[in-house]
């Protein structure tokens, strides 16, 4: 169905509207958004207000009703018969009149609500900056549960400066922090004022708690009531106190912001996430370590003025994207650390995906040739560490082990599949591509997937892959095979795979081939004006190793090892190693 011809602005629009249903599916009461997108004033018949093409989902739907809500989606006639697409949730009503149950309908006007989400979101952003703004306060207190949070706002996002049971809170201030008789009485009376569900009020004591003991403030606390979706009160307002807090957290204020961006500066985020770790331990965390790839060429060839604007702008999209489940910090020139809070795995490839292909199109309208990439480094909370220094350590090592393997791409620390990596410098760098497992670990490894191959054959094609990968800092493995070369197995961010494997048909290629059927390309660049060049670039592959394996004299399989984006000079051990195990696997598929 194409819903475009359905959204004609009308004089009464409903973003969401309710009615219940009796017999004959009557209207027998609504709330004023459907009386008012109806503009009706009495009872009428729901069931001609739809499209008589989708009155028999209607049916269905009603028919089929019992405890669960069930849903459809309609053309629900207007005040001047003109139709808009309503998504309707019917729910069965504990009322039974004459047999019939009857059903609560919430009407929900798909267009209309994805403008008023978009518009929402806004705001939601626009009014957390302004907040972000102020030196106070800020509170909410739900009846219901009888608790109440204190916070304020810092980078767009709320900190808590205190949450519990009210009544505890009752309790301490009046024990510990207010001292004055007549001020104990305000606050008393600050408290009823929030039991009660009392609308607009405003009261001001003394007391020590704001600044944690340190001096007595006068506060000045005004509020209000509002209601939750269920009817419960909520006790919302803002808490000013004289002059800035003597406690307040140095990642909270106006000095934590990074000039060029507005995130947070790197003593910011090492503060904030240090406290983080300290005082709420449950749930995953994550912390990345995010660097621009050849930003340096970025400046030499467009300009450092430019060079700040693509800073300032994957800033924003970093921003964007996190939103409020973390924290983005501008760590220092390129290089940005992001602190994803009590998320899953899951949720941070998704958050990762997201960031790299909105990056690759951040800048494509302004210069069709630059290419702008991210290398990351994640560590997880608990499992690398529980301290900001180790999980930092360990995502910078693992950004290395990223630019390491061509760039564009993140690495999630893992100790088992990146062994000891040594540390050559006070900054805690990785150096080389030999950094991810020590020698011995490397042995020990490369015998394990030989075993592997030998012993289980394709079984374990798919995991010797990924090994190879992480061991020999490739980007991608494929392996071709079959009458056809066919592409059997991948592993890695190829933006193309070939479906077959023709280069060894083409005889520029073929003049590479040495005695043992091997090709091997440090820098792609060299081979630029040659015939076969265009299958390398479209995967963006700079440099390879390809192991032709041959039986009576014809190619039966072909195993290529990739690096992307960087020029790469094959290490003699390592060239040994792969041509091993690209003629093992190109054995076991043919």
């Amino acid at each position: 169905m194409i819903i475009t011809e359905y959204n004609r602005k009308t004089q009464y629009l409903m973003p969401v509207g309710s009615a219940l249903l009796k017999q004959d599916y009557i209207v027998a009461s609504a709330d004023e958004f459907f009386y008012n997108f109806l503009n009706v004033k009495g009872e009428c018949s729901f069931l001609e207000r739809i499209h008589p093409g989708d009155q028999r989902d209607f049916l269905d739907a009603a028919e089929r009703l019992e405890t669960e809500a069930e849903y459809v989606l309609v053309r629900l006639a207007t005040f001047d018969n003109e139709y808009r697409i309503m998504m309707l949730r019917l729910l069965p009503d504990k009322r039974v009149v004459n047999g019939f149950r009857y059903i609560s309908v919430v009407i929900d006007d798909i267009i209309a609500s994805m403008d008023k989400f978009v518009v929402n979101r806004v705001n939601l952003t626009k009014y957390r900056s302004i907040l972000s703004l102020m030196d106070n306060f800020f509170f909410d207190y739900t009846q219901v549960n009888n608790h109440i949070n204190i916070y304020i706002y810092s980078h767009n996002k709320s900190y808590l400066f205190f949450s519990d049971d009210f009544d505890f809170w009752m309790d301490e201030m009046l024990t510990k922090y207010i001292w004055n008789e007549n001020d104990r009485k305000k606050f008393q009376t600050f408290c009823m004022y929030m039991k009660e569900g009392v609308d607009n009020f405003k009261v001001q004591f003394s007391t020590t708690f704001f600044s944690r003991s340190s001096r007595n403030d006068l506060v000045v606390i005004e509020g209000s009531t509002i209601f939750d979706h269920l009817d419960n009160r909520i006790a919302v307002g803002v808490i000013r106190t004289e002059g800035q807090l003597a406690e307040q957290p140095y990642y909270t204020t106006e000095a934590s912001k990074d000039a060029a961006t507005g995130l947070m500066n790197k003593r910011a985020i090492m503060e904030y996430a240090a406290q983080k770790l300290l005082t709420e331990k449950e749930g995953k965390y994550f912390l990345m370590v995010i660097d621009i790839d050849d930003f340096k060429h970025i400046n030499d060839t467009y300009g450092h003025l430019y060079g700040d604007t693509v800073i300032l702008k994957i800033a924003e999209c970093f921003k964007r994207i996190v939103s409020t489940r973390g924290m983005v910090a501008r760590f220092g020139g390129d290089e940005f650390v992001i602190l994803l809070e009590k998320c899953e795995l899951e949720i941070l490839e998704f958050i990762l995906q997201t960031i790299f292909n909105n990056v690759k199109v951040l800048f494509l309208d302004e210069h069709e040739e630059l290419k702008v990439t991210l290398s990351a480094g994640v560590a997880v909370h608990p499992q690398d560490g529980n301290t900001y220094d180790e999980l930092f350590l360990k995502a910078d090592k693992a950004l290395y082990v990223a630019k390491a393997n061509g760039k564009n791409g993140y690495v999630i620390y893992n100790e088992d599949a990146h062994g000891e990596i040594e540390i050559k410098n006070e900054q805690h760098r990785l150096t080389g591509l030999k950094s991810v497992a020590s020698r011995a670990k490397r042995t020990g490894i490369f015998s394990k997937i030989l075993l592997e191959l030998n012993a289980n054959g394709a079984k374990a094609m798919k995991s010797a892959m990924r090994q190879i990968c992480d061991l020999f800092d490739v980007n991608g493995v494929k392996v071709y095979g079959g009458d056809e070369m066919k592409c059997l197995y991948h592993n890695g961010r190829y933006n193309l795979v070939n479906e077959r494997f023709t280069l060894h048909e083409n005889e520029e290629y073929s003049r590479l081939l040495s005695e043992n059927d091997t090709v091997i390309i440090d820098n792609l660049s060299h081979y630029k004006e040659t015939s076969f060049a265009e299958v390398f670039v479209k995967n963006e592959i700079a440099s390879t190793i390809h192991c032709l394996y041959k039986k009576d004299g014809m190619v039966k399989a072909v195993v290529t090892f990739d690096v992307f984006n960087t020029s790469r000079k094959w290490m003699d051990e390592d060239i040994t190693s792969l041509v091993a195990l690209g003629k093992l696997m190109g054995q076991v598929v043919s």
